[in-house]
């Protein structure tokens, strides 16, 4: 897989893609699955590094970076290595029959455990929502 330019760097909560309601969180010993509180210990700052990697640096503690080591998935200081490197591969198409209208968009992502905000209003809020149904089909 060719690294690319995916997702813009910002804080983000990675979610079980079986189970929205579940995402990684971490301590500065190991990382779990568990359920969404919106805490600093589920939250990463995902940085893109200009050549189509990211970093995944650990949003309470920001010296803690997301890595790959003996197989597990876990949280190193620090260093100047590729292990601390990620290609983020996004999946779009998954649900072709998706509704296009907000509310049965809403409904349809609940009934498929993806959590979801209220619908708002605001320009801002209409786009996301415009996204998500690009991203569904």
């Amino acid at each position: 897989m060719e690294p690319e330019k995916s997702i813009d760097s910002g804080y983000y909560m990675i979610m079980s893609n079986l189970n929205r309601k579940y995402v990684l969180e971490a301590d500065t010993s190991n990382t779990t699955i568990k359920e969404v509180k919106n805490t600093s210990d589920q939250k990463w700052h995902i940085l893109y590094t200009d050549d189509g990697y990211y970093t995944f640096a650990w949003a309470k503690d920001e010296n803690y970076y997301l890595t790959l080591k003996d197989g597990k998935i876990t949280l190193s200081k620090k260093e100047e290595n590729k292990e601390f490197r990620w290609i983020i591969k996004l999946v779009k198409g998954k649900w072709k029959d998706a509704p296009v209208a907000p509310a049965q968009l809403e409904k349809f992502l609940k009934d498929r455990n993806v959590e979801v905000d209220s619908i708002g209003t605001s320009e801002k809020d209409i786009d996301a929502w415009m996204k998500t149904i690009e991203d569904c089909r």
